[in-house]
């Protein structure tokens, strides 16, 4: 009669095996929803000192700008690359600092809430599960009885059959010798009317034996097969829904703190694109006309009813006007040589750099991939 009890011993070591299991899956979900707020809180003092900085290298050289450089007006390229810089960093800067709000009051914030949802949802779904235990632990309870009564009152059925099948041998020996007792028939009619009571009882407790095998079964195989993943979906359904609701948050200011840096990003790349020195050169002479501007030509003035207006070759001054134009011919061709040589130093220099340039905007680029 006690061979259930080692098999009711192992459900309920595994119950409160499922229960400690539990226990050390909220403690780690707790641990992690810690590890997000100490994340967050983190980064927000980065995101905001990083905003400050920003601001303070804005500052610094918006403060050294001449107030029309600052104006919304035509300027040199370069400038307009310079003007479109301070505006991206200006922008960066108040990104960053809507960042760090957003993460540091925020997100914590939600976190916060997860957290005390979670404990909550925990607390009530274990009083569940103990409850559940409970009643699974009565039913095996239950069932530990009926297997008894069953037994006993089997037994009984039994003794009582073999105490009547004795009477009723003792009775007919008693016939065959051709005597009969009175007494032998007394017990043998006592004897069957136990045995119909003790069979009847024996099988009452033979069905509610069944009954109860059923029920446990039933029992257990709804709680292994459905109550427990229920209750994991319920503790699971407030974290993992507080868990997306505020990465969403996250990403939301992710993407839009990328998209306004890509934005910035085009229009800094639309002024490089659109340096051009020729135009560069047109505006500068352009602003500086009065300074640039050619000058009246010079006329000539005769002196005292001199009539002639032309270079005058007649002999003797023919050959040395033609020396003169031959060293002035000459030193033009040394000064075209030089200005030749200067040039291809400095487009070789230039294309040297420009090489350096590529090659480093590659390397970076490289690395942020």
């Amino acid at each position: 009669m006690s061979f259930l009890k080692p098999e009711i011993l192992k459900i309920r070591q595994r119950l409160t095996e499922q229960l400690k299991c539990l226990d050390t899956r909220h403690e780690s979900q707790l641990g992690l929803i810690a590890d997000f707020q100490e994340y967050f809180k983190r980064r927000s003092e980065i995101e905001f000192d990083y905003a400050r900085a920003l601001e303070r290298l804005y500052d610094k050289f918006t403060g050294k700008q001449k107030p029309s450089h600052t104006k919304d007006i035509q300027g040199p390229s370069p400038q307009a690359c310079w003007n479109t810089l301070l505006q991206l960093t200006r922008s960066q800067y108040r990104q960053h600092t809507i960042v760090s709000q957003v993460y540091g009051s925020n997100i914590v914030n939600s976190f916060t809430t997860a957290q005390e949802e979670l404990q909550k949802i925990f607390k009530k779904s274990k009083e569940l599960a103990i409850g559940v235990h409970e009643e699974l632990l009565k039913v095996m309870s239950q069932l530990q009885k009926d297997i008894k009564t069953y037994h006993t009152w089997h037994a009984e059925s039994k003794a009582a059959e073999s105490r009547l099948r004795k009477t009723e041998a003792d009775k007919q020996r008693q016939e065959e010798k051709r005597s009969k007792s009175k007494t032998l028939e007394k017990q043998r009619d006592k004897h069957l009317q136990r045995y119909q009571e003790r069979k009847i009882e024996a099988t009452k407790a033979r069905n509610d034996y069944i009954l109860s095998i059923a029920a446990s079964n039933s029992a257990l195989r709804k709680y292994f097969e459905n109550d427990v993943t229920e209750l994991i979906d319920c503790l699971d359904l407030g974290y993992v829904r507080s868990t997306r609701k505020t990465f969403g948050a996250f990403l939301t200011a992710e993407t839009q703190m990328k998209e306004m840096r890509e934005d910035g990003i085009n229009k800094l790349t639309d002024c490089v694109n659109n340096l051009n020195a020729l135009n560069d050169k047109q505006l500068f002479m352009e602003t500086n006309c009065s300074a640039f501007v050619p000058p009246q030509t010079f006329h000539y003035q005769p002196h005292g009813g001199d009539e002639i207006h032309e270079v005058s070759a007649q002999d003797p001054l023919h050959k040395d006007l033609s020396e003169r134009f031959q060293r002035q011919a000459g030193r033009l061709k040394e000064v075209k040589a030089e200005s030749e040589e200067v040039r291809q130093s400095l487009l070789k220099e230039y294309n040297s750099n420009y090489v350096r340039l590529f090659i480093s905007f590659r390397i970076v680029s490289a690395s942020f991939k």
